[in-house]
Order: C-alpha cells, then structure tokens, then sequence
C-alpha cells in the first residue's frame, strides 16, 4: 500500500485515516492512494498507465471526482480535493470516502462481467422490440451505461451497511449534499424537456438513491435528520422524488441479491429514460 499525497497537505493527517481505515478493513498491498487536488494532478499515476488505458483515466478526471481505477493489478484510488474540501478535516466523511472506493476495488471479477452481460441483454432485447427510438439512442445508451456505476454504488453502499459501517458513509454522502445547494432549481429547469437535460438530472436523481435507500433499508441511525438536511441543503422534496422512482425501489428492496435483479435494475431504468423522453 502506497500513499501519494499533494504537497501542502497534511500528510500525517491523511495516513492517520487510511491508518484507521486498514483497521477496519484490510487494504490490499497493490492499492495506491493519490490524494490531489486538481486534474493535472493525476500526471504522475497516468505516465503509468498504456496509451489505451489513459484516455479513460484522463476522462476520469477531468470530472473532478474521487474514483478508483484498476490497472496491470494495481488498485488506484483518487481522492480529488478540489470540491470537497470538507475531506481536508473530516475524519468521517474521508473514511466513509475512502470505505466506499475500497468496496469497489474488492468487488469480485464475476459481479462485473454478469452486470455487463445482464445490461447487453436488457438492451438487445428492446432493440429487438423496438422500444428504444433512433432519436433517443443517444441518451438511452448513455444512461443505460451510467446505470452500470449506480449498480456498483448500490452494491457497495449495501456491502457497507452490512458490515455495520453506514455511519461513516452517511457522513461522507452528508458532507457531499452540503455542496448541491442548486438541485431543487435544476430539477425545476424550463428545459427539462431538452434531451441533454434530461440525460444530466436523471443521472443526479438515480445517484442520490443509491446514497438513500441502503440508508433507509438498514434504518441508520439519524436517518430522517440525513434526509431533512438534503431538503434543506438542496431545496428538493425527497418523498415526492422517491415516488418518481417506486418501482425502481420496490425492486431494490425486494429483488436485491436475487438473480433477476440485475435484469430488472436496468429494464426499470430503461423505463425510467424512455418515459421522460416522451
């Protein structure tokens, strides 16, 4: 396990809670920490990596976001300051953080490649039907690829809350709604209707659930205070989003960790995207 850490920041700090974070679950020897705080600091873990591979990396992080990445077996996980600058002093959040990308990075190979097999077939299947309109393909295949990372997040929040961690994660996902002040006026924006638009606030809403609803089935502590403070942080009504999204929540709170589940999580989300394109 390897740290690299931005220089001005407190490194003690931070290898006080991967410290802390290797206490409560182990952290894999090939994991290489880059705490950064811009895109140009991710140089020094791209000249690492082949040509293919660095414009997914590069892609990656000119959104700014924390992240990991496997490559040639060794796990990358980006801690990206820039917008969350609560990291900087937030023991919790930065765990919670930090818990939350080592899940990803011990999701096992065979959970992937039966999500990836499940989403072509979920597609084919309404290609073959024609339910998936030329005009709309676009922004269909996009979602429906974006779906692919909400399953993780579902599957790693889920993991968490088992393991009795979800108040860490809470604090982190309490930390990072603090910052979305503009959500209730997106969602209200005159071009809901645009394409592109609908593409961007269907990918922030179905985020937000997969923060939500592991909270809510594994009944956190402080749960409905996590709730009240995203209303009143980001001007959204959570109940009446939920209701938008029922169904798809009726599937995760009684279909998950069955077999069909996967197929259902992205036909549900496929209806979702097509209904909104109407």
């Amino acid at each position: 396990m390897k740290a690299i850490i931005k220089k001005g920041f407190d490194r003690g700090y931070f290898l006080d809670v991967i410290k802390h974070v290797n206490m409560i679950t182990k952290i894999p020897n090939n994991v290489v920490f880059y705490i950064i705080h811009n895109k140009s600091d991710c140089i020094s873990a791209i000249n690492k990596l082949t040509a293919e591979s660095k414009k997914e990396f590069i892609n990656l992080c000119k959104k700014e976001v924390s992240f990991s990445y496997v490559h040639d077996n060794i796990n990358y996980i980006i801690i990206d300051l820039k917008n969350e600058d609560y990291l900087l002093y937030d023991r919790d959040a930065l765990t919670g953080l930090i818990l939350h990308e080592l899940m990803h990075i011990k999701t096992p190979d065979y959970f992937d490649k039966r999500m990836i097999s499940d989403l072509k077939k979920v597609i084919y299947i309404n290609i073959k039907k024609s339910r998936v309109k030329k005009k709309d393909s676009n922004v269909i295949f996009d979602i429906m690829k974006h779906s692919m990372m909400l399953l993780k997040d579902l599957y790693v929040n889920e993991r968490l809350m088992q393991m009795d961690l979800g108040n860490y994660l809470m604090r982190y996902y309490y930390q990072y709604f603090s910052k979305k002040r503009d959500l209730g006026a997106l969602f209200k924006n005159k071009d809901i209707k645009n394409s592109r638009f609908i593409d961007d606030v269907l990918k922030i809403q179905l985020s937000l659930f997969t923060a939500i609803w592991p909270a809510e089935k594994f009944e956190i502590y402080n749960y409905d205070l996590f709730l009240k403070y995203i209303e009143d942080n980001s001007n959204i009504k959570i109940k009446k989003l939920d209701g938008m999204f029922s169904n798809l929540k009726k599937i995760y709170f009684k279909d998950y960790g069955s077999k069909k589940f996967n197929t259902m999580f992205f036909q549900e989300i496929l209806n979702i995207t097509g209904r909104r394109l109407r």
